[in-house]
Formats: C-alpha cells, structure tokens, sequence
C-alpha cells in the first residue's frame, strides 16, 4: 500500500502508536531550532564587532648615519614635539632618570592630534645602550590599550644604519577601529621620515663620529 500524505489516516495512527509528535509540533521545533541558530550567530558577529582590534605596522629605513647618531635622536623623546609631525606636545614626568644594567628608563607624556585622533598618554621608555635598541610602552591612554613600540638600529657597510620600527597597539573603541589603524600607519611612516630629516639637520651641525 502506498501511503500519499504525510497527514493521512493511517500515519496519524502509526504515529499515535509511537507517541511521535504532530506535523504541526515538528514545524513549531524547527522554528525554534532556526530562531535560536540564527541568535546565536547574530550575538556572535556583533559581539566580535565590540572586541578591541589590535594593529601592527613595521617600517624599515636605511639611514647615511652611524647608528649612534640616530639612537640619539630617536631617544631624546622630550623634544618629539619640536620635529616630529602629530605631536602636540612632549615632555619626560620623571624627575630622574633610572640606570641598570645598561638601561636607562624613564616616563614620559606625549600629547597627539591627528583628525579623529586626539590623546594624551604616558610611555615608559627604556634605552638599550648595548643593543641600541628602544623600547617605549603606554602605561596610560584613553583611547588605545597595549600601545609599544620598539626601535632597533643595525649597523650597515659605511658608517649607515638600518632602522626598523615595531608598532603595536590595540584600540578600545571598536567602531574608530578601521579608522585608527589607518591613521596610526600613516602617522608611522611620516614621522619615519620625520626622524630622518632631523638627523640630517643635527648632523650638519657637528662632525660625525661612526661608533656602533
């Protein structure tokens, strides 16, 4: 016998016998299966539009100085405001300066503006004197999380010097996410070359001495 319809007399009863549930109880669980999927893949694609997005930029530059020379520059944080572009204003808060093991650290307040792009945060900076390498972390900001940046300075073949600069930086408000990246990599790359132009001035003024 051919049974035509899900519906019909005798799978009603073939049903009953097996305590199966209606057509319409199926329905009603499907519905519910979908409505509950479909949350829990809204809550998940909104929910990683609210996480903290996290950038990172690499620059690498060769520069016609001896590496000594450019860690100087690089280092004197407290005049960032004088040459490099964005900076607002920069000033070292610590009132003196801790020395160990060939590390010189100290804090320092850095005030930035760039269109949406307007904080003031503290660094904790850290010269490497034996490795000519810096490294500054943000201990305090209100718009980024985890901001740091690490300089190293490689000595190249006649008295020139490879600089690479690592950022890093997560920002908080995701919604300004796509738009600070963009920001922190232009920002990045002009005061790259911002550093490299006031080598040149500062060199001019006085002879070059290569040590490494």
């Amino acid at each position: 016998m051919r049974i035509s319809s899900y519906n019909s007399p005798a799978v009603r009863a073939f049903r009953t016998i097996l305590r199966l549930p209606s057509t319409e109880a199926c329905k009603r669980t499907i519905v519910r299966s979908r409505v509950r999927t479909s949350n829990i893949r809204k809550r998940g694609f909104f929910s990683s539009l609210m996480e903290p997005h996290r950038h990172e930029e690499k620059l690498s530059q060769l520069v016609h100085y001896p590496p000594s020379t450019v860690f100087d520059v690089v280092a004197d944080v407290g005049h960032y405001s004088e040459f490099l572009p964005f900076i607002m204003r920069s000033r070292v808060v610590t009132s003196e300066r801790e020395i160990r093991s060939n590390v010189t650290s100290f804090d320092a307040d850095i005030e930035v503006g760039f269109q949406i792009l307007k904080d003031q945060f503290r660094s904790r900076v850290e010269l490497h004197h034996p490795n000519r390498h810096i490294v500054a972390r943000c201990v305090q900001s209100n718009v980024v999380d985890g901001l740091e940046t690490f300089w190293s300075f490689i000595p190249r073949e006649n008295d020139t010097t490879e600089v690479v600069c690592r950022l890093s930086v997560t920002i908080c408000d995701p919604l300004k996410a796509t738009a600070l990246s963009s920001i922190f990599s232009h920002m990045a790359k002009a005061q790259m070359r911002a550093f490299e132009k006031e080598i040149e001035q500062r060199s001019s003024k006085r002879p070059i001495h290569s040590s490494v």
